[in-house]
C-alpha cells in the first residue's frame, strides 16, 4: 500500500520500500476508472447573478455531466436601426449561397447579406 510519508527526509532506502512504493502506486492508477462516452444529464436556467455550476459523476464509464446557467439581466432597449450603410456588394457564381453580416460602429450599422 502506498504511504505518501516515505521515505521520511535523510533516511536510508531500502529496495523493499521503495519495491512497495511503487507497486502501491501503480494499484492507485489502476484502479482509475476509464470514461468511454460523456452525456449532459441536464442544463438549468438560473437567476441572474446566481454563480453558474456544473456537477458530475462517473456512473460505469459514462461521466455525466449536469449545468446551471444564469440568464442575463433584461437589457435596456436599443435604440432602433431604421436604416443600413451598404459598404460593398459583390455578384457571386450560380450555386453560391449569399451572405450578410451586420456590424455596428459609432451608433450606425453596416451589414454584408448572405443566404
Amino acid at each position: 500500500m502506498f504511504d505518501p510519508t516515505k521515505p521520511v527526509n535523510n533516511a536510508s532506502v531500502t529496495a523493499t520500500e521503495l519495491r512497495g512504493q511503487f507497486t502501491g502506486l501503480k494499484d492507485l492508477i489502476d484502479a482509475v476508472q476509464s470514461v468511454t462516452s460523456v452525456q449532459v444529464d441536464g442544463v438549468d436556467t438560473l437567476n441572474p447573478g446566481d454563480a453558474a455550476s456544473v456537477s458530475l459523476s462517473v456512473i460505469g464509464s459514462v461521466l455525466h455531466f449536469s449545468f446551471g446557467i444564469p440568464r442575463g439581466n433584461d437589457g435596456a432597449s436599443a435604440t432602433p436601426v431604421t436604416s443600413y450603410l451598404v459598404d460593398a456588394t459583390n455578384t457571386l457564381d450560380p450555386g453560391t449561397a449569399a451572405a450578410a453580416q451586420v456590424r455596428r460602429h459609432r451608433k450606425k450599422s453596416f451589414g454584408d447579406l448572405r443566404s
